[in-house]
Order: C-alpha cells, then structure tokens, then sequence
C-alpha cells in the first residue's frame, strides 16, 4: 500500500462515485478500482459497498477514512519542510476564478506569481463560485476568488478583494418608469439572471419575497455577457453586477431599474487546514547559496571563500513597493496567493514517471553499496 492509493481511497470516500474520483485525480476508471483492490487486499477488508449510485463507504472504511486523512496531511507537511530545506519553489498551483471574479486582481495575481517564481506551473480553472468553494474544499484547488453575499464557510480562509452590488436592469424604453417602480408589472415580464448564482439567485429570491412577485418566465443563464446582451435586445429584465450594468448604462444600452442593499463580497480564499503552510520563502535558516565547486573537487582557499554566483532570493522591502490606496486591500489578496503557493509541493501525476523515478534512486543506492563494499 503506497501514498497514492491512500489519495485514490479518500477521493472516492468523498466523491462516492469511481467515475468522479478518476476525473479528480487524473486517471482511468480502471486505474482507480485497481487502487481500490489493492488497499482492500492489502488490509483484508471491505473499504466499499458498490450500489446502483455508485459506492458507500463500509463500517470499516468509515474507520479508516479519518486515518487515511490524517496520513494524507502528514505526508504534506513532510513534503513542505523537504520543500523549505531544499529553498526551492516548484510545483503546480490551482487557482480558481468565479465566471465574474475581478478580472484585475487575477490578471495581477497571474504576473506576480509568473515574475517571482517562474518554475511553478500556474493552472487557472473558471467556474461558479459554488465551483471554486468546492474545488478549495476537495483540494482540486489551492486556492480561489468567488463571490460571497454572506458570510464565509467555516473551513475557508479569506481576504476581501472588492466589493459590489447587483442591479436590475432592462432595455431603455421597455419599462415604464416610476416611483416606486410597478412591480406586479415588472412580473409580467421575463426575468434573466444565473439562477446557480448565489449573489444574483439570492439578490433575485429577497426581491420576489419583498414585492410578493413570482415572474412567470425565469431564463436561466450563466454568463453575465449573454444576460447584458439578452436583456439590451429587450427579452426581459435581469440582474447585472454593479460594474457591468453602469458600464452598458454610459452606453446607452440599458437603464437602471434598481440597485440592491446587500454588497456582494469577491474574496479570496483558501483552506483554513493549509494555514501552516510556508509564509516566507527561503527561511532563514534554509537561505541556498549555489554550490561554488564541483561536486567532489577538492576544497581550495579560493573555493571556500567564494560568495557563489549570486545572491540568495528575497522578498522586497516594503519601500521598494509603492502602491496607491485603491490597490492595498487587493495586494491582500495577492499575497496571500502567493504565500499558499509558497507550501506547494513538486507535482508528477504520471504514477509510472515516479515508479522509474523510484527504480533509478534504488539502482543508484544499490551502486553506492557495492562501491562501500569494495
């Protein structure tokens, strides 16, 4: 039993499903029962019971699981002190973005972690922000932005980016204005907006709970560039985020109908069990200098009093930064990126690429024995 099939056990726990758990950890149906079997024969015992909706967890797998998690974190922090002591960062780090996150502090995110670590491989994944909370929750993400309306859940730890508010909108001239605005009539009408939004659904549900409206057609649409466009040709109202609607408002496209109370937050999140992560890189203790002699030459004066062929990385100061007032709360969340990519870990999904990893390190040590013995 290895590191990997204790991954593939916890991710069908979670998932329920072998279908699911093989797209999550990138590989086959088949390579994934085939972990399965293995862990089972290895202890000899039933992990899972398979039903006609996938798999359950037996009693003595719902014993193991906690284990499992548990190896599973220790195995990490093992790695990230390995990765503290070498000095290096590599590895890969999965950001999330909700389909109308701030473009800005992504786009900025991106080019800080391109220019400060160019050797960790960056993966940007779009989804809705109920994607990226989950994502963040099942490791399938390190990190994310998603818009909250609420309060955050209870295992994410965030940093507020920007804020917003929603607006209904319709095309000019579709919708008699007055004060108040007629809302028995304003439910006659289509209404658009993401439906599996949690800013706009809930914004929607408190409007139709405050005015007694339950529109008669909903259109459901997950793109706020195809709500604009839908309601600027007069297919019904819809709900738009603050930028969006001021933006087609100063062209002439759409007309304000409404702006709601509540602020919707865009935050930046990250597991709250990753909060040990590394927060400053390289330590102090681990700063590398590079190596000033070949492997095996013999120490000379000159090589012992070389200061290598550069200086160890470090952080900025804080006076070589200068950023306007309107940035500070979105560095924030910038850095905090890059903290929690700073506990990355070397990524091979590829099981057969560590196996040939593994036999050449055993074929050198075996070496390493026999040169002894001579």
């Amino acid at each position: 039993m290895d590191i990997h099939q204790l991954k593939t056990f916890v991710a069908v726990a979670q998932e329920r499903s072998i279908t699911r758990a093989s797209e999550r950890l990138h590989l086959s149906q088949p390579a994934v029962s085939a972990h399965v079997k293995a862990m089972e024969d290895a202890l000899g015992l039933a992990l899972f019971e398979r039903t006609s909706r996938g798999v359950t967890l037996t009693a003595d797998g719902e014993r193991l699981l906690a284990k499992a998690e548990r190896t599973l974190a220790a195995h990490r922090e093992l790695v990230d002190e390995a990765t503290r002591i070498k000095g290096q960062l590599t590895g890969r780090f999965r950001i999330g973005a909700g389909s109308n996150s701030d473009p800005a502090s992504v786009g900025k995110l991106l080019g800080l972690l391109s220019e400060r670590h160019p050797e960790v491989e960056v993966v940007l994944e779009h989804g809705t922000s109920l994607d990226v909370r989950t994502g963040i929750k099942n490791g399938t993400l390190d990190a994310g932005f998603y818009n909250e309306p609420g309060e955050p859940e209870p295992h994410l730890a965030t940093v507020e980016v920007s804020e917003f508010r929603i607006h209904l909108v319709a095309a000019p001239g579709l919708v008699t204005r007055s004060e108040p605005l007629d809302w028995k009539a304003l439910g006659n009408l289509s209404w658009i907006y993401p439906t599996s939004s949690a800013c706009c659904g809930q914004t929607a549900e408190s409007l139709f709970a405050a005015h007694r409206i339950r529109p008669k057609r909903i259109v459901s649409v997950d793109r706020e560039d195809v709500t604009r466009t839908l309601v600027a040709g007069g297919t019904g109202v819809g709900l738009l985020h603050e930028g969006t609607a001021k933006a087609a408002q100063a062209r002439g496209e759409l007309e304000l109908l409404f702006e709601s109370r509540s602020r919707i937050r865009v935050l930046f999140a990250y597991a709250t069990s990753r909060a040990e992560d590394p927060l400053s890189w390289p330590p102090p203790r681990c700063s590398v200098r590079p190596r000033s002699r070949p492997r095996g030459a013999p120490r000379t004066s000159e090589a012992r009093d070389s200061p290598g062929t550069r200086e160890p990385r470090r952080r900025p100061e804080s006076s070589e930064i200068q950023t306007t007032a309107e940035d500070r709360v979105r560095d924030q969340a910038l850095q905090a990126a890059e903290d929690r990519s700073r506990g990355l870990r070397r990524c091979d999904p590829c099981p057969h690429g560590r196996l040939q990893d593994e036999q050449r390190r055993d074929h050198r040590d075996d070496a390493y024995d026999e040169r002894g013995k001579q």
